[in-house]
């Protein structure tokens, strides 16, 4: 016994999409629902000043931004083709996902149907979002350093509570920290180590007996911490100097071996 089935084929037509956003903690939480499954799409986020850069029309302003995105992927040999970045950025289902935003931001969330070559099908949906701004802390930062040789040097910090903030070290003639007013030190961060590299240097509550390292000998080094979070300076600014020592003579080193076990090809 047979009998002959016929499958459907796959939807083409239109779609829309249910964009649903919620915040805590300076989190987004996007879910992007599309309303035909199995129906490639793309979808992102990007702040208004991004945003702007590519014009005020919704459609317009998304498919430069994706036209610009896959030139640069093609420039830099990341894709040979479109269809690369097509794959690489196609959603075919409901999406949900976190994404960690600044205070008091403007936000745009976009999804839109698109097509092989990166070009959009239809029409782009969108949400704006505006996040939550942050409060000032009365976090009382204490910084001390000490113990500097010729690459590194010792710091401790003491805090009152828990709230996040950097702490940076550059050499003083580099930086200039020494002569700028809190705001300047903080817009000199935000212009060099940007909302993205800055995270490397968050830091909660006390720390003892860490160590700036890698640093150059018989250099003057300005350290600074302030209070930060998500892209907003809470604290005014602590900062301190030190020294590194002096590189010695390389004719002056020595180095002393001491062979603890041999084999017939090795030593240890």
């Amino acid at each position: 016994y047979s009998v002959d089935v016929t499958t459907t084929p796959p939807y083409d037509g239109p779609i829309t999409f249910d964009i649903a956003v919620t915040e805590a903690n300076h989190v987004l939480d996007i879910t992007v629902a599309p309303s035909h499954e199995g129906v490639a799409y793309t979808w992102n986020i990007m702040d208004k000043a991004t945003f702007e850069l590519w014009g005020s029309d919704v459609a317009e302003a998304v498919q430069a931004y994706i036209d610009s995105e896959v030139e640069d992927y093609l420039y830099w040999g990341d894709i040979s083709s479109p269809s690369e970045y097509y794959e690489w950025y196609s959603d075919a289902g409901t999406v949900n996902s976190q994404f960690e935003c600044m205070a008091n931001q403007d936000y745009i969330i976009f999804a839109a149907k698109w097509n092989e070559e990166c070009k959009i099908e239809g029409e782009v949906e969108y949400v704006w979002v505006k996040t939550e701004g942050v409060e000032a802390s009365d976090n009382k930062i204490t910084l001390s350093v000490s113990d500097a040789d010729q690459g590194s040097f010792r710091v401790d910090i003491t805090t009152t509570n828990n709230d996040p903030y950097v702490v940076l070290a550059e050499p003083a003639s580099w930086c200039g920290w020494a002569d700028m007013t809190d705001q300047e030190i903080y817009q000199y961060v935000m212009d060099n180590y940007g909302t993205w590299f800055i995270t490397d240097y968050i830091c909660q509550g006390d720390v003892e007996n860490a160590r700036f390292t890698g640093l150059d000998p018989d250099t003057e080094y300005t350290v600074v911490a302030f209070g930060y979070e998500a892209g907003v300076m809470t604290t005014s600014v602590v900062k301190t100097s030190i020294s590194t020592t002096a590189g010695g003579s390389p004719e002056e080193c020595t180095f002393d071996f001491d062979i603890i076990e041999t084999t017939s090809t090795t030593a240890y």
